[in-house]
């Protein structure tokens, strides 16, 4: 079992306070640290069980989240994301291949996540070229 640690920041959107995390990702596989740090670079705003529930997802491990909010200790805990049959067989599939696509990203454009410049490099990739645009430019009018 590999434990990974990291402490982030993220406003509440209730009331736009800084609240300091203490995240602990729990998983049989390894998990890049980037991935990680990139995952949480995702809430720059958010409740906690909102961002718990996503980093699970996201990360496809068991996670922990800790942290202080108005002089209350808040502890979000949620195992591995699972689900009967293959269904979780996929679901984990998908997430290494989601986190390899991610990676596959060398240089992000500066403001955005590697999830948005990987976009932006596949629409960029899809849009039609030479006699593919003319047609469809034709096609649009």
């Amino acid at each position: 079992m590999n434990t990974y640690r990291y402490v982030f920041a993220s406003k509440c959107p209730s009331d736009d306070e800084t609240i300091i995390y203490g995240l602990e990702v729990r998983s049989k596989e390894m998990i890049r640290v980037e991935a990680i740090k990139d995952a949480c670079a995702e809430w720059p705003t958010g409740f906690q069980e909102a961002i718990a529930a996503d980093l699970r997802d996201v990360l496809g491990a068991a996670i922990s989240l800790r942290a202080q909010h108005q002089g209350i200790e808040v502890l979000t805990e949620l195992d591995a994301p699972s689900a009967p049959g293959m269904a979780s067989v996929d679901a984990a599939e998908d997430a290494r291949k989601y986190r390899e696509l991610l990676y596959a990203v060398g240089n992000k454009y500066p403001g955005e996540s590697r999830h948005e410049t990987a976009l932006r490099y596949i629409r960029r990739a899809e849009e039609p070229t030479g006699e593919k645009a003319a047609a469809a430019r034709q096609e649009s009018k």
